[in-house]
Order: structure tokens, then sequence, then C-alpha cells
């Protein structure tokens, strides 16, 4: 029996992040971004009120800012995923620049900073480092970067989701019995079977940007899964979820999506297993193995369209299956009955 399963999906995620007001104004949400907040002091620990706190992200250029109020506190609400850098000025004090703030979507970064007493001409920088522990929060989730993803190992659809593995209470049977909950027609990706502290698939929630990704017919497992390459950052929450993660009583999941940056990057990726690699059924005794040829091929590439105002992003993914499957099966031996007549 020969059976081919081919996925050709193009996804052109043509990112106009326009660093202007108008990409200032989504929903005050904590599901596609993160978060700074924090208060500025002076030497003596007294609070700095009216300070210009901005922030610039290193990657695209976006700016956000911020004037801490009478209490000396600042929040910028709605960064996207990255490292970014942060300037803060107030009349009499030196200008601070804090560099390598790390953001995460869902979380909250706190940058508590002091001015010194100084001239405006001299400006004092500071290299920032990632934060030990979470107090701005109490859900608990784990936060899986796009290194993580496309270097660790995964199955061989190559699916974000055995990655999400990894998360404390996150478990599935999809790899290792070779079940999963849907067709190659339907998710050539294979989505997983994912139980989470125990509770069944179909509590379960994923967001890829901000969209609910659920299977109607089969509420537990994706529609698309979205490409390794594709992924900048998924965050899954498992408890003491937030107001935002409705419908959730097993793992939230947040998957962002990469766009493009001041930089052009580039990606060419090409998977191959056969029936080489495969171990042969114990009762398999044909002369060659049954065929089993599977490939996953693509490229992705995005940058700019115009400096620090507009970028692009796009992935093109192929993947094929060739299969000839044995069959086995336990015959019995035959013996008719046979009846006699009392006499």
């Amino acid at each position: 029996m020969l059976a081919k399963t081919v996925r050709v999906s193009f996804c052109f995620l043509a990112a106009a992040s326009f660093l202007t007001a108008i990409l200032a104004k989504p929903a005050r949400a904590q599901v596609l971004y993160g978060s700074v907040s924090g208060a500025i002091t002076d030497q003596t620990g007294a609070v700095v009120p009216a300070a210009q706190v901005s922030i610039s992200s290193d990657s695209t250029g976006l700016k956000r800012q911020a004037v801490t109020d009478a209490t000396g506190s600042y929040r910028i609400l709605d960064l996207p995923e990255g490292t970014y850098t942060m300037d803060i000025s107030a009349a009499g004090f030196r200008p601070l620049k804090k560099t390598n703030i790390t953001v995460v979507i869902g979380q909250v970064n706190e940058q508590d900073l002091q001015l010194q007493v100084g001239a405006v001409s001299q400006t004092l920088e500071v290299q920032g480092s990632a934060a030990v522990l979470q107090t701005e929060k109490a859900d608990v989730h784990t936060a899986i970067s796009s290194f993580a993803i496309e270097n660790l190992p995964s199955n061989i659809y190559h699916n974000f989701q055995t990655i999400e593995l990894l998360a404390p209470g996150v478990f599935s049977d999809s790899t290792i019995t070779g079940s999963y909950p849907n067709s190659p027609a339907d998710t050539p990706d294979r989505s997983l079977n994912i139980f989470t502290n125990g509770l069944p698939p179909r509590v379960n929630i994923t967001r890829v940007d901000g969209a609910t990704d659920l299977f109607v017919w089969l509420p537990n497992h994706m529609v698309v899964v979205p490409p390794e390459e594709t992924i900048l950052e998924v965050n899954v929450q498992t408890s003491n979820f937030d107001v935002e993660k409705g419908l959730t009583a097993g793992a939230a999941t947040d998957v962002i999506t990469k766009s493009g940056t001041n930089a052009v990057h580039g990606t060419l990726y090409g998977f191959h297993s056969d029936q080489a690699l495969d171990a042969r059924n114990l009762f398999d005794h044909t002369p060659r193995a049954p065929k089993n040829i599977f490939n996953n091929d693509g490229a992705a590439v995005g940058g700019p369209i115009k400096k620090d105002k507009v970028f692009f992003f796009g992935n093109w993914d192929i993947l094929s299956q060739r299969s000839n499957e044995a069959y086995f099966d336990l015959i019995t031996a035959w013996h008719p009955l046979q009846f006699s007549a009392p006499t």
C-alpha cells in the first residue's frame, strides 16, 4: 500500500511593524507582549518624579516612553519580545542608559534604577542582566526561546510541541506510541495529544499570535502547527492563570511567530529519514524493509522594508512522506466441525 502525504505551506507574514502611534494602540494584554516597570530614585533613596523614561528595541528600533509619577514609579506596556535599551533623564541628574534589558511575553521585567546628581552632558551607562526571580506575577509558566526550539531534538515532524514537553507537568503519549489525534490530511505537522498536570488534552488552549488555534471538531489538538523556523517564542502557562487565559484549565500556550528586523536573516533547512534508519518489525520477513521516506524541507527569510518602520518575514515549508506498509495478522488453523447422529 503506497501512501503519500505532501504538504506545502507558504506563510508570508508581512510584518507591518509600524513603530508609530498606529502600532502603539494594541489591546492591553500580556498575551503577545511583555512589559517593564519600576521606580526611579536618587542616591539617597528619595523618589524622582517627572523623570523621562524611554525604551527602544535593539533589533527593530521600536520606542516607548513614560514619565514617572509622584511616587517615582513608571510602567511601559506592550513590548514585543526582544532586547531593549533604556534611557532615563531628569532635571539636575546625569542621564542614565541601561542596555541588555530582556523582555519576554507574558512577563513583567522590573527595573528599579538610581540616578546620580550631575551635569546633563555626563551619561552613566550600565548593563542589565537577566532577572533571577519573577516577583511581579504569580503564574507558573515556562518560556521557550527560538534558539531552544531550533536546536533541541524534536520528533520526525519537527513539531515545536515536543519542546513544550520540557515544561513541568506537561506530558504526551503521542511521541511514545506514535499515535496522533489527527491525520496528515488536516494537520501535516501532527499536533500532539498533551496532558497537563493530569488533566485531559481537551482543556488546553493554544494561541498563535493571539488567535486561538483549535480544531473545532477535535478540541484536543491544534489546526495549524507553525514550522519551527517561524517561531520566536513559546510561553506555556500551567497554573495561576492570568485573566486573559480564559477557557483554560490545563495548559495555556502562547506562540509568537517571527517578524523581520533591521538585519536580514535567512535559513535554509532540510530533514530526511527513511527505512534504513527504522527498526524492522520482528515478524516482518519480507526481503526488503517497507519503504518509509520522509522529508521536511524549507526556507525562511526576514528583514527590513524601511529601517525602523516596516519589516517582512516569509517561510516556505514542504513535508512529504512516501511509504509502503506491511500488515501483520494472526491466522489460526481451521478445523471443520464434525457431527454424528445418534444411532
